[in-house]
């Protein structure tokens, strides 16, 4: 079976190296427009990247879904948090920062439990379809909590 490869262990790997070089570029790319300009951007390609991961058949569709989520999620929390930053006033950034990090973390700690509910019922393509749709749903959320409100 493909997932006892042990080019598997390459996926995190290539993930970091894509974040790592991605972020000082998406970073200018927010300076330089605004955060919708990579939010929206970066929940599409970690939908594209989890639905490869879905539909995964040799180790190079493996890599580059390592590729679409390092660009997708891994830049999309660091945009996330800077918003956080950005929004709220200065004497709370503490707190702010803080509570993102809770929610963050409680989401990476019980997410991955929660879902792992459902592979019995849709399999693992079923689970990452559904992960990349929530991806998909979270353009119109975020645009209702926070895209709408930002100047062109």
């Amino acid at each position: 079976m493909f997932f006892q490869l042990p080019f598997v262990s390459y996926f995190f790997l290539v993930y970091a190296v894509v974040i790592l070089l991605s972020r000082p570029f998406m970073g200018h790319l927010m300076d330089q427009h605004n955060e919708n300009f990579v939010i929206y951007p970066t929940l599409i390609t970690t939908a594209l990247g989890l639905c490869a991961i879905a539909r995964m058949h040799s180790v190079w569709v493996m890599l580059l879904s390592a590729v679409l989520v390092g660009l997708g999620f891994g830049n999309f929390q660091s945009a996330i948090q800077e918003i956080v930053t950005k929004v709220v006033a200065s004497d709370r950034l503490a707190q702010a920062t803080s509570t993102y990090f809770i929610f963050f973390d409680m989401a990476l700690g019980f997410g991955p439990c929660l879902l792992g509910l459902v592979v019995p019922a849709l399999g693992y393509r079923g689970l990452f379809t559904m992960v990349a749709l929530f991806a998909i749903i979270g353009l119109p959320l975020y645009y209702l909590v926070h895209g709408r409100h930002i100047q062109k």
